[in-house]
């Protein structure tokens, strides 16, 4: 016979829709090369930001743009290993705590963190086998325990009642089935990659092109954001009404009016319907034409 407490314990993970609904959280990857604005962009969803610095530079992107509130809004923390993201999970997941004010955490960058991760593997291989470590030996299995890991600790940071924005690198990879067509895509491993396609709602790809030089001499740049996979660029979104790419993009805006319409996602089948059709932006969303200022977007900092 089932222990009573046992099954009290499994009647309490059942939970209400009506009342999920109300606390939707955005999960997304923007990727791109140096430079593009991937980190500002991530940083400007979410009312409390918790920041995790994996990037050396990272952070200091953000001081150029006061309004994102760095320092007030938001809250730069150092990262320490995937057993940090593992008790940011349940401290989000149980509440409680101070960290119940955040509402999103930034990770700049995913890509380091596994890069991290995969040098720290090395380094405690190399110290148990001493003279005998291999390279050529150990490649594979320390490559297979970082994405088990890694894959490990973002699904529980994923599954906690919080937006999680990562940022990553981009690396071009030579397609197998066409010769001389590169494809640029997320710099991690396919199995860690995999993984966060999964998980993501959004996986989008950032670039920047000069557009002019002020008459200060400041040189001016358009950003541009891919929501929909091509064949030389990976992304996807499930988030309905995207054009398959948008200058400038004001995407604090549009997560927030995917929560206020119910957080509904589309299937994977719909989502590849929707890149091939391109529908074009919401009519609902704001204009896209310059770059967005955060008090537009009701940031009280």
């Amino acid at each position: 016979m089932v222990d009573q407490k046992r099954l009290n314990a499994l009647m309490g993970t059942m939970f209400d829709l009506n009342e999920a609904r109300k606390h939707i959280t955005f999960k997304g990857l923007i990727y791109g090369d140096p430079g593009a604005g991937k980190t500002v962009l991530a940083s400007s969803i979410g009312e409390r930001v918790l920041f995790i610095v994996a990037d050396p530079d990272g952070w200091q992107s953000l001081m150029n743009h006061p309004k994102l509130g760095l320092g007030t809004r938001i809250t730069p923390m150092k990262y320490q290993g995937l057993s940090q993201l593992e008790l940011l999970a349940d401290v989000f997941t149980e509440g409680g705590t101070d960290f119940d004010q955040y509402d999103t955490v930034v990770l700049d960058t995913l890509s380091n963190i596994a890069d991290l991760d995969r040098g720290l593997i090395t380094k405690e291989k190399m110290k148990q086998k001493g003279e005998a470590f291999d390279f050529m030996d150990q490649q594979w299995p320390i490559y297979n325990q970082t994405s088990i890991r890694v894959k490990d600790a973002l699904l529980k940071l994923f599954l906690a009642p919080v937006n999680v924005v990562a940022t990553a690198h981009a690396r071009e990879v030579e397609l197998k089935s066409t010769v001389g067509i590169k494809q640029t895509r997320p710099k991690f491993s396919p199995e860690v990659f995999a993984a966060i396609n999964g998980y993501c709602s959004m996986i989008a790809f950032m670039s920047a092109n000069e557009a002019g030089i002020d008459s200060d001499g400041t040189v001016t740049y358009s950003r541009l954001i891919q929501y929909h996979p091509t064949r030389s660029i990976v992304a996807k979104t499930r988030i309905g009404g995207l054009p398959e790419t948008e200058a400038n993009p004001n995407l604090r805006a549009i997560v927030e009016a995917w929560k206020e319409k119910g957080g509904q996602m589309l299937s994977h089948e719909e989502a590849e319907t929707e890149a091939e059709e391109d529908k074009g932006l919401n009519p609902q969303l704001p204009p896209s034409d310059e770059e967005p200022e955060l008090t537009d977007f009701g940031v009280d900092l």
